[in-house]
């Protein structure tokens, strides 16, 4: 009899290979880390489809604790694939804001998006799936873009204006914050530690 792990559409081969990395018991419901490791093993072997895989990987993950454990299955599995370690980071990258719009739990997104819900979240990240080609693809459409730009008449600014904008020494945010936020935002990119401490080492 077939085990029930909720990823029927997935080879089996895939399943019993990611529950092994992962530890995860094959013989019953398969938990969020174990469903990570899957999509992991879905990118990794050519002939799956990885979109199908991470959106069907994704079908029970729900909270934000529910994407952390589904994350560490996916880096488990990646890993354990044999990729290289400073190709990771920006797969995990992707994942987790594939997570985070079909949980609908990240408020930059979901203004962005206008997701009131996870059925939201997860109707946009399908319709979204269709149009892109891969998860690259679709991790850059679901991007929050930049505001628009005012006209050039009005954004441009005259020389007196520039004068008055300019801001004072006090007005300054400290280096250490500045540092702080950057790295922030390195982190949130997928960069680790040592690829921050590297970049800053070139400066």
């Amino acid at each position: 009899m077939t085990p029930n792990t909720g990823f029927s559409n997935i080879d089996m081969s895939t399943q019993y290979r990611a529950a092994k990395l992962t530890g995860v018991n094959i013989m019953t419901n398969i938990d969020n880390r174990g469903a990570g490791a899957i999509a992991a093993q879905a990118q990794l072997d050519a002939d799956l489809k990885p979109m199908a895989a991470m959106i069907k990987g994704l079908t029970n993950v729900k909270t934000k604790e529910d994407i952390a454990e589904f994350i560490g299955g996916y880096e488990g599995g990646l890993i354990a694939g044999g990729k290289k370690p400073e190709s990771i980071p920006p797969m995990l990258s992707r994942a987790r804001r594939i997570a985070k719009t079909w949980t609908a739990t990240d408020k930059k997104l979901n203004d962005w998006h206008d997701l009131k819900s996870p059925a939201d979240g997860q109707k946009l990240v399908k319709a979204m799936a269709k149009e892109s080609s891969g998860l690259t693809e679709l991790y850059e459409k679901l991007a929050p873009k930049a505001a628009e730009t005012e006209t050039a008449d009005q954004s441009e600014p005259t020389a007196e204006t520039e004068s008055e904008s300019e801001p004072l020494a006090s007005d300054a945010p400290a280096l250490r914050h500045l540092y702080s936020e950057f790295v922030q935002k390195a982190h949130d990119a997928g960069y680790t530690n040592d690829e921050i401490k590297e970049f800053i080492a070139t400066i």
